[in-house]
């Protein structure tokens, strides 16, 4: 079989390739022919015609032609492209009719359009096959000006006159994910968002119900804020940066992808200020200091002191409880550094301890930090110092409680004594 000198020499039918040859056996020219032919095909586009027409109907399967280009005739209204097939379809009007939004049909701004002959729009999977088209671009016919529908249009590519190039500032700003819409979309332990926010990619969580599971189209991104404290579980579905489960502020954002249906990652995520003080509380005859309503999401805890002194001898203690104090099971110790190497200490079961002594005369200065180890177990440090004297104080400790953390008492052991002067405040992040 002669070697063909371009593309252009080959033909789609087979026998029509060179004439016959001497190859043997004989059945290789048999087969270098068909090669040719099937080559041929492509070229000419066989299988996948550049243009289709398709009449106008309820249900009009633009997918169906296998077209790239699909010419709708007649004036029947539209209020599916149908889920045939998942590539994007660039579709032309002959006459005018009506585009229908719907959940299958998806119109810039989800309002109705009303077509003219020579229009034309570009229509993509919603997310895929199955839930139909979503219209992106749509361009008047030349020389038509845009009517009211597309004029207002939203949440799409712009929408134009093919006669000056005309596009709506509505259109233009949709292109760009900031200038979308947000809408507000309930907490769940399965949130929604095909059908809670099916024509934008911004989403307010509103509520405090925990989050297990995001129901989304592959390949979307997300921009997700959200209004209250709830959970975020990493697992198989949400995927977290560090694998642990997100505590949420009201104010944080986030940026979601979905790798696949219904499974997101984590891209970033960026919180409010941690560091939260309380208020500042005056020491004037107070046997304890209570501190409540501490957030679930605290991990470390700030205490503290300055100029605090006491009525008597009872060494200070802080403690800590879910619900309740925890008055037992404490492990750690107080130290009170003197002058001349000289260390008092002692060990404590119903408090973290921050000093080794105590008199009335003690004047108090630093800081106590808890800080959560795992689960509900906590460690205590302390480091301060005192004004009336040279002297220093450490203390150290851990405890596991039986619940989450919310809330801290400073104390006395013997819980007689008063705090008599200075303050005490308390930081969570």
């Amino acid at each position: 079989m002669p070697l063909p000198s371009s593309i252009n020499d080959l033909s789609q039918t087979a026998g029509s390739n060179s004439p016959s040859g001497s190859e043997a056996p004989s059945l290789i020219d048999d087969y270098l022919r068909t090669y040719a032919s099937y080559i041929a095909q492509h070229r000419d586009g066989k299988g996948f015609a550049l243009e289709a027409s398709v009449a106008s109907a309820a249900t009009c399967d633009i997918g169906a032609a296998n077209s790239l280009v699909v010419q709708i005739t007649g004036t029947t209204g539209i209020t599916s492209f149908g889920t045939t097939y998942s590539g994007p379809r660039i579709v032309r009007f002959a006459a005018a009719l009506t585009l229908t939004h719907s959940a299958s049909l998806v119109l810039p701004g989800a309002a109705n359009i009303t077509t003219a002959a020579g229009d034309a729009l570009l229509a993509v999977p919603n997310g895929n096959p199955a839930s139909g088209y979503r219209v992106v671009a749509y361009q008047r016919a030349n020389g038509q000006a845009l009517s009211a529908d597309l004029a207002t249009a939203t949440g799409v590519l712009p929408v134009a006159n093919g006669g000056t190039g005309q596009t709506t500032a509505a259109g233009i700003q949709s292109i760009l994910p900031v200038n979308q819409t947000r809408v507000d979309v309930a907490s769940a332990a399965t949130v929604n968002l095909t059908t809670g926010a099916a024509n934008t990619d911004h989403i307010n969580i509103t509520g405090t119900t925990g989050i297990t599971l995001f129901t989304v189209a592959a390949g979307r991104l997300l921009f997700v804020r959200f209004a209250g404290a709830l959970t975020l579980t990493n697992n198989a579905n949400i995927v977290t940066q560090t694998g642990q489960n997100i505590i949420t502020q009201a104010g944080d954002t986030c940026i979601l992808r979905a790798t696949a249906a219904n499974v997101v990652e984590v891209l970033s995520y960026s919180g409010l200020s941690r560091i939260v003080n309380s208020t500042s509380i005056t020491l004037t005859s107070q046997t304890a200091v209570d501190f409540t309503g501490i957030p679930p999401w605290a991990k470390r805890i700030n205490i503290m002191l300055v100029g605090v002194s006491t009525s008597g001898t009872s060494l200070v203690q802080v403690q800590i409880g879910s619900t309740t104090f925890t008055t037992s099971g404490y492990l750690g110790s107080g130290v009170t550094l003197g002058s001349t190497n000289s260390v008092t200490g002692n060990n404590n079961t119903s408090g973290f301890l921050i000093e080794g002594v105590s008199a009335g005369t003690v004047v108090r200065h630093g800081i106590i930090t808890l800080q959560n180890v795992t689960g509900n177990t906590w460690v205590m440090s302390s480091v301060g110092g005192r004004s009336e004297i040279g002297f220093g104080q450490i203390g150290g400790g851990t405890l596991t409680l039986g619940g989450v953390l919310d809330r801290v008492r400073i104390t006395t052991i013997g819980g007689t004594d008063t705090f008599d002067a200075g303050s005490v405040n308390i930081s969570w992040e």
